[in-house]
C-alpha cells in the first residue's frame, strides 16, 4: 500500500500514485506597534493541501472503478482519513477536487492511459463517527 484515502487504497499496481505534494502553512496575527516591525503572533495551523498524482492503465492493470469511488468521496463532502504506506496517520482530509486525463482512447472512449490528480484539503474530524461509517458504507455499495 502506498496511501489509503478513506475507502480507496493506492498500490504499486492499480490505482497507482507516482507523486505526492504536501503544502502546509501556519496562521499569524500581526500586531500594530509604533516605530518597529509588526510582531507576529501564532494563532494556529493554517491551510494544508495534499496533492496525489497517479496513472491508471485500465486495460492492463484495471483500477477504473477507483475513479468512481473517488468521485463519490468528493460528492459526499465528508472528511476521510489518510494513511501513508509506512503507517503514518496523516489526519482527516476532504477531496476538494480531482482531474483525470485520458490518453490513447479506445473504441469505448476510455483512455489506455489515465492520468489523475487528487487535491485534498485538511479538515477537522467528522462530527460523529456514525456519519463517517455511513459514508464508507455508501462508497463500498452496502
Amino acid at each position: 500500500m502506498l496511501y489509503q484515502v478513506g475507502a480507496l487504497t493506492f498500490r504499486v499496481t492499480a490505482p497507482n500514485i507516482h507523486e505526492v505534494e504536501l503544502e502546509a502553512s501556519a496562521d499569524y496575527a500581526a500586531k500594530d506597534v509604533i516605530g518597529s516591525l509588526r510582531p507576529l503572533e501564532f494563532v494556529g495551523e493554517g491551510e494544508s493541501v495534499l496533492t496525489l498524482r497517479g496513472r491508471l492503465f485500465p486495460r492492463k492493470w484495471g483500477g477504473l472503478t477507483s475513479l468512481d469511488v473517488l468521485e463519490q468521496m468528493r460528492l459526499s463532502g465528508e472528511p476521510h482519513i489518510v494513511v501513508r504506506g509506512d503507517g503514518r496517520n496523516m489526519g482527516w482530509w476532504v477531496v476538494e477536487r480531482y482531474r483525470e486525463k485520458h490518453s490513447y482512447l479506445g473504441v469505448s472512449g476510455v483512455g489506455r492511459q489515465i492520468e489523475f490528480d487528487i487535491v485534498l484539503k485538511k479538515s477537522p474530524r467528522p462530527a460523529t463517527p456514525l456519519g463517517y461509517v455511513m459514508t464508507l458504507m455508501r462508497l463500498i455499495g452496502r
